[in-house]
Formats: C-alpha cells, structure tokens, sequence
C-alpha cells in the first residue's frame, strides 16, 4: 500500500512538471517558422539575422557613408563662366576651366567644389573602392567634382572639358580614366566604368614643391564629365583565391560592410556578401596582407572591428568581433589605415 501510494505522488508531480513546461514549448515552438530558421521575438533591428539578395535604400548599411564622410573637407573655389580660369588648392591640385565651358548664365560665377580622396581611410569612409567590376585597381588618384551656379548644378557645355591636375606618390603604368558608376549592382552599388576616350590625355608630371623644396609627382588629364572620377591601373594580382570573412549572425548585409585594404599598394576592397553562406568574401591573391575592416550600422549605433592578416593560401576564412564605436573613434580609426 505504502509503495503504491508513493507511486501515485510520483505521477502526481510528473504531470505538475509536464504543465509547468508545456507553455514554454509552446512559446518557443512559435519563435520558429515552417524553415526552421530564427524569427526573433520582437521587430528590434538589433535582434534581425536576415540577409537580402537584394537591398533597400533604406538599409542601414547605406547611411554609414553619409555619417562618416562629412569629415572630409571639400576645396571651394569660382571662376567666370563666360570667360572660365584656373583655380589651385592648398594640396597642390588645380582644376582648369576653358571659356564658354558650362551650360548656365554667362553672366555670373560658376562654383567649383573638389572632393580629393588622400588616405585608404578616406576610400573606405566614402565607400569607392578600388575595383572595376570584378577587376582590382590601384589608385593613383581619387575625386569628386561640382559645378553649381546660384546653388544649382551646372553641366558642362557639349564637347567642352575641365584641365584636372593632382599630385600622386602612385605612378603605375598604363593608367587608366574612370568614372564612378553609382547605378551599378556591385556592393554600395558603385563601381568604376572605364572611360578609353580620355586615357590618352593623361599625362604624369614632375614638378618642384616650393614650400618643401622637393620633387613631387603627379598627373594632369582631361576631363569630360563631373562626380566621382579617377585614375587608376590593373593590380597584378594572379591566382586569386576567395578570401571569405565571417562575422556574428546579427551583422548582415543590410547593416554591415567589409573592406580588405592591401597593406603594399592603394588597393581598397569591399567584399561581396554572400547571402547563402552568409559572409562576405572578395578573391585575392593568396599571400596577400590586407588590413580586414568592419562598419555596422545597428538601432541607430555604429559597430567597427579591424583586423590584419595575411590572405590564406587554403581558403581559411577570417572572423570579425564588431563593438560598438563612436563615430569620432571610427574616423580616427580610419585616419590611421
């Protein structure tokens, strides 16, 4: 009697524990979907995993540029549209305008707004790298240029040209004219569309700088179109290999991306995602060292991690550990690439 009493306490508490539990399974059993992947509990972009075979916008990963780029200073300076000049900034570039070289009224001035790209920080904080559609470049020299009148964007009269003169310490051969391709399908939707019918107007340059008393070099070239320009020439990179990059699950496409910046030439890379494997990846040639870089836009944060490494022979894949960063940090960050 004692015995069966005891098992009936037994199966008493049996099912005081099976109530006890089946609402949590059945809680869990509906933070799944009918795929078996993970659907957070709430709507918080912090907690979303998912990955986009294609991007809005909206995406978060495309407001990291604007955030970062507005430290970079842009020279300004004017010139008549009816009779045009040549105008020279600190860093020793000048942009020559030919009379007669816009469409606008004649009769007022025509700003000019130069955007140089100086550092590899300053390709990755404005997210132009160095690539023409699967092929990898180094870059001699990297700008933007506007032409506003009365606060509108002019354009330039047909068949007319800028005269553009930089300096570069990357003299490579044959160089190369591109302009930025902002409707592209590559990564940031930008890639750089070569421009052959301009490549014969460039032309490298030594000069003396006066305040160091040293030679310096550079390029000057013609220009028959304004926004993001370049020149740049193929990087000898054979036997590629792929160079995936792993990040955490909540670091996705649509708030993340990746730079490989090769440590021995002006080559900035931004890796592909990979919505299948769910990393990001670009091919390199293996034995390559390249400093990794991360930027994550999350719930209004921004996220970095960096890491320097050799490109494995094997396909090894790399990690990246983001934390969350001020923009100040990461604009240090990036000065320092």
């Amino acid at each position: 009697m004692r015995l069966y009493l005891k098992h009936i306490t037994y199966l008493q508490l049996a099912k005081r524990l099976l109530c006890a539990l089946l609402p949590l399974w059945l809680m869990a059993s509906c933070m799944k979907d009918t795929s078996g992947e993970f659907v957070p509990a709430n709507d918080s972009s912090l907690n979303d995993s998912t990955w986009y075979e294609t991007l809005s916008r909206t995406a978060a990963v495309f407001s990291v540029d604007s955030v970062l780029n507005a430290s970079v200073s842009v020279y300004v300076d004017s010139v008549s549209a009816e009779t045009g000049g040549t105008v020279t900034f600190a860093d020793g570039s000048s942009v020559f305008c030919p009379a007669g070289f816009c469409n606008g009224n004649t009769t007022a001035k025509v700003k000019i707004e130069l955007l140089v790209l100086h550092t590899k920080g300053d390709y990755v904080r404005f997210a132009k790298p160095t690539s023409t559609y699967d092929k990898l470049l180094e870059s001699a020299v990297t700008f933007r240029i506007r032409l506003t009148q009365n606060g509108q964007p002019v354009s330039l009269a047909s068949g007319a040209y800028l005269g553009v003169q930089f300096r570069s310490g990357v003299l490579g051969s044959p160089i190369h004219l591109y302009y930025g391709d902002t409707a592209s399908i590559y990564p940031g939707n930008f890639t750089w569309a070569p421009y052959v019918q301009d490549d014969n107007s460039i032309q490298a340059f030594q000069e003396l700088d006066a305040g160091t008393n040293t030679m310096v070099n550079g390029y000057r070239m013609m220009i028959r179109k304004t926004g993001w320009i370049s020149c740049q020439y193929y990087s000898n990179y054979s036997s590629r290999i792929r160079l995936s990059v792993i990040v955490p699950p909540n670091y996705t496409n649509a708030n993340t991306a990746v730079y490989a910046i090769v440590q021995s030439a002006n080559t900035i890379v931004r890796l592909t995602p990979d919505v299948h494997s769910r990393t990001f990846f670009a091919n390199i040639s293996g034995g390559t060292q390249v400093t990794l870089v991360s930027i994550s836009k999350r719930g209004g944060n921004l996220y970095w991690d960096s890491s320097q490494i050799t490109v494995s022979s094997d396909g090894t894949p790399a990690y990246l550990h983001p934390v969350q960063t001020t923009k100040e940090q990461i604009v240090t960050m990036l000065n320092a690439l």
